[in-house]
């Protein structure tokens, strides 16, 4: 179940970079300044688009979670929940 979400968020993170990528690949800067600018346009692009999947990749993550939860037993939840911790809120 967890191999499975995390192949499922990194082909969803993967296609937004490759997206990107794709944009930016022809793009041949003239100097040094230009090469920093278009990298950072870049990289100003796949937070955008990695924002707007992030709903997508929570919900990825919350059915992972929950699918390896409802195979564990009350004891291996427990054990689990232990091992974890409390949830760190920055």
């Amino acid at each position: 179940i967890l191999k499975s979400t995390y192949e499922k968020v990194g082909k969803l993170t993967q296609s937004v970079q490759d997206k990107i990528e794709k944009e930016f690949k022809d793009k041949k800067p003239k100097n040094e300044a230009e090469k920093k600018k278009l990298q950072a346009e870049a990289q100003k692009r796949i937070k955008t688009e990695l924002d707007k999947i992030r709903p997508q990749v929570e919900k990825l993550q919350r059915d992972g979670r929950e699918g390896i939860m409802n195979t564990l037993s009350a004891g291996q939840r427990t054990v689990w929940n232990s091992i974890l911790g409390k949830p760190f809120n920055p």
